[in-house]
Order: structure tokens, then sequence, then C-alpha cells
């Protein structure tokens, strides 16, 4: 996988599908150790809370759930529609919430695993690992 070469003009998103859907006060760790990365490589980032937000700003955009009753948030589902070929670039979504309720053990490990590697191997985040 090629190095992804930093905008730094341009934000990274950050989205927490959790507190956008039913406000849950839950820290989401995996946000909060992206947004460190982020900060300590002087990378911009910011949460995206409004609705309305335009993803055509950000160079990324990562958007975490930890429960499945969380719905992905309209703004995020409009761009994905809208933009396929750059959201599938763009838009980076992950967490327990897509996977806690599968019932096959060897099927959740499969997907736990899936779930921590792509973060582990994101071109934004060069060697940083989150397991």
């Amino acid at each position: 996988m090629a190095k992804r070469q930093l905008n730094t003009r341009k934000p990274v998103g950050l989205v927490d599908a959790d507190l956008l859907c039913k406000g849950t006060r839950h820290p989401n760790l995996v946000l909060l150790k992206i947004a460190g990365y982020l900060r300590d490589h002087g990378i911009p980032y910011e949460l995206i809370t409004d609705e309305d937000a335009d993803l055509g700003r950000y160079q990324a955009v990562y958007l975490s759930r930890v429960f499945v009753f969380t719905q992905i948030p309209r703004f995020i589902s409009d761009y994905r529609r809208a933009h396929p070929r750059a959201a599938a670039n763009k838009i980076h979504m992950g967490g327990t919430g897509f996977y806690a309720l599968e019932e096959d053990r060897a099927r959740f490990v499969k997907l736990r695993q899936e779930d921590m590697e792509r973060l582990s191997h994101d071109p934004l985040l060069p060697g940083r690992s989150m397991m």
C-alpha cells in the first residue's frame, strides 16, 4: 500500500456516530487515539458534529461507532451516494457497532481483526497500531 501524502492544509474529520445518533457521553477511544496521533504530527483535525458538514473540505474522514443500534449519519450516507469513488478513499468506518451482534464466534473474531488491521495499515496513520 502506497503511503498517502498528507495535506496539512485540509483537516481530517472525526465522526463519533454514537454521539450524533443517541448523544452518548461514552468516549470513543479509537477516535481519541487518532486525534492524539494527528495532534502529535501537526495534522489538523476536527470532530464533525454538524449534520450539514461539507465532507469535501476534509482530506479524510474517520467514523467510529461502538453500539450496533447507532445509525450512520445522513451526511456520510449522502456523501457516499453522491461521490462513491471519492468516498471509497476518503471515508473510513469501523468499530464494534458494525459487528458486535455477530453470533458466529469465528466470524466475529475475523471481522474484529479486519477492523483493527484497517487502522494499523492506514496510509494516513503510518506505523500507528490501534491494537
